[in-house]
C-alpha cells in the first residue's frame, strides 16, 4: 500500500504469475504470488490528471520450496553488448543460500564472485547460440537445478564496397556492396561531400553513380536487424 491522496487513482503492476486478487486502482491492494519473486510497482495519478514517478518494492518469498530461476534483460545480444542476469528464485534465504551461476566458456561477467543473485553484466566473446545455468542450494550439498535459459549472440554486420576506380566524363558507373548480418540493413555511405542513407534487404546490393568529378566513395556505417 501507499498513503492514499483524495482524488488520485493508483495504477498497480506485479510479478509474472502473481494475481491482484484486489484493489488495483486504489491506494491498497491484495496480491497472490504465486511462486515467484518480483517488483511491485504503483503509479499515482492526482485528480488534475498528473501522473507521478513509478515506485516499486521487491518483494522476496520466504519458507517456499527452493526453484532457481533465471531473468535475463534480453534474450538476443549483438557481440560486444552486454546483457544483465538475476537470479529471480523463489525460497532462497538471504545470507544462506548459495548460488550456482554457469555463464559459459566465453562469458564476460561483473561482478566475478558468481555467489549472489545478481545482477550480473553478461557479454560473451564470440557468437552463437549461448545457455546460461543456475544452481541454488539451502545447505550447501543439495543442489536444485540447474535452470537453463538460452541466449543468441549476433556477430556484427560487416560491408564492403567495389567498384571502377575510373569512368569517362558524363558516364556512370556501379559501385557494388556486400553486407553481412541480419537483414534489412542500415547502409551509409558518402562520395566525399554528401552521405546517403540506404534500406537494403539484399546482402549485395549494386548502386549506380554519375559523379560530375573525382570523387570518393566510402562506407560510413552499417546496421542490421
Amino acid at each position: 500500500s501507499v498513503a492514499p491522496r483524495a482524488g488520485s487513482t493508483y495504477v498497480w503492476t506485479v510479478p509474472n504469475e502473481a494475481v491482484i486478487v484486489s484493489g488495483q486502482g486504489t491506494h491498497e491492494i491484495t496480491v497472490d504470488f504465486g511462486n515467484r519473486n518480483g517488483l511491485v510497482s504503483v503509479q499515482e495519478t492526482d485528480e488534475n490528471g498528473c501522473a507521478g514517478e513509478i515506485v516499486s518494492l521487491a518483494v522476496s518469498l520466504q519458507n517456499c520450496p527452493l526453484i532457481p530461476d533465471i531473468e535475463l534483460s534480453a534474450n538476443s545480444v549483438c557481440l560486444g553488448s552486454t546483457i544483465t542476469v538475476t537470479s529471480n528464485s523463489v525460497g532462497v534465504i538471504p545470507g544462506t543460500t548459495e548460488y550456482l551461476w554457469d555463464f559459459g566458456p566465453d562469458a564476460i561477467f561483473d561482478p566475478a564472485d558468481v555467489n549472489s543473485e545478481g545482477p550480473f553484466e553478461v557479454s560473451f566473446s564470440s557468437a552463437g547460440a549461448k545457455t546460461i545455468r543456475l544452481s541454488l542450494s539451502n545447505d550447501g550439498i543439495n543442489f536444485e537445478g540447474p535452470v537453463a535459459v538460452p541466449v543468441q549472440v549476433f556477430a556484427l554486420p560487416t560491408a564492403t564496397m567495389t567498384g571502377d576506380n575510373e569512368i569517362c566524363f558524363g558516364s556512370s558507373t556501379p559501385i557494388r556492396v556486400q553486407v553481412t548480418g541480419q537483414t534489412p540493413w542500415r547502409l551509409e555511405y558518402t562520395d566525399g561531400n554528401d552521405v546517403f542513407t540506404v534500406f537494403l534487404s539484399n546482402p549485395s546490393p549494386v548502386f549506380n553513380v554519375s559523379p560530375s568529378n573525382s570523387r570518393t566513395y566510402e562506407l560510413v556505417s552499417i546496421r542490421d536487424a
